[in-house]
Order: C-alpha cells, then structure tokens, then sequence
C-alpha cells in the first residue's frame, strides 16, 4: 500500500499466502460461513465476501440477527466460521444475545467503532479474531487461512 492510499478489503493473492479452499479440502465435508453486518457496515461486507469466499464452499450474508438466528437454529447445514461486523455497541449487544447458538463455531469478529465497552463486550463471544477499527484484509486472510486449515487437519484425523 502506498503512502496516503485507504486499505481495501479486495483480496491482495500476493498478500494472502494463506491456501484456498481448493488445495486444502479434497475429499472433505462442505465447509460453510456465515457473514453478518448490517446495513450501517455493507462497506465492509462487501470486501469480507471476496475475501472469505475462496476458503469456503459457500458464503452466506446476513443482514439483520433474526435472519442470523434463524441461520443458526437450522441444523440442517453445519456453518464452520461465522464473520460478524459490528457499526457500534448496540450491535454487539445483538451478537452477544445470541452467543448460545455460536457454540463449537469459530467467530472472526469486526468492531468498526473503536469503544472500550464495546470491545470489552465484543471479548466475551471468545473470537478467535478480533479487529477494531479499519480491517487489514492481509490479517484476515492469513487468520482464515490458518483456521480453516487446522479445521480440516482436525477433520481428516478424526475420519481416519
């Protein structure tokens, strides 16, 4: 990034290393996320979508958290990562009312805003990330890589 440039949240391959979906998860059971931002954040979203979708099956975008809830009540597809993106306190006290159902769910989890109560709120959903302020889209594709890595590393162990 040059001096003076805003970071983008477009997907930099010479910056991620992390390995995509394809070369890491032959023969293995469909790896499902789950992105969620309101409205206040679809700046952000946008971006998180290319990014998160080449480590995935599948990329399924949440506006609002009775559509989350619903999500994660259908067990009929089981969701390896959700990505929340939060504009404020107020959305992360939404998160957090429904953190019963983020269990056995690895969490990446945007703060926009930078709020030490907000933050302090946004810890107790034990992210396995947690960003505040503008993402770096280089951090957040190395993380993804890693988790979702060592998810299928997991998986195969258990299959054989």
């Amino acid at each position: 990034m040059r001096l003076g440039e805003k970071p983008s949240l477009a997907p930099e391959p010479e910056v991620c290393t992390a390995e995509p979906y394809g070369s890491v998860r032959a023969g293995v059971e469909l790896m499902k996320a789950i992105l969620c931002g309101s409205a206040k954040c679809a700046h952000v979203t946008a971006g998180l979508e290319r990014l998160i979708d080449p480590f995935v099956t599948a990329v399924e975008v949440c506006r609002e958290l009775d559509e989350l809830s619903l999500r994660l009540r259908d067990p009929a597809e089981r969701i390896c990562l959700i990505v929340l993106v939060a504009a404020d306190e107020r959305e992360i006290e939404g998160y957090v009312s429904l953190a019963d159902l983020f269990d056995d769910i690895r969490i990446l989890l945007l703060l926009l805003e930078e709020n030490p109560r907000a933050l302090l709120k946004a810890h107790s959903l034990r992210p396995r990330l947690l960003v505040t302020g503008t993402p770096d889209p280089a951090v957040i594709g190395e993380v993804l890589g890693k988790m979702l890595k060592s998810r299928v590393c997991k998986e195969r162990i258990r299959e054989g």
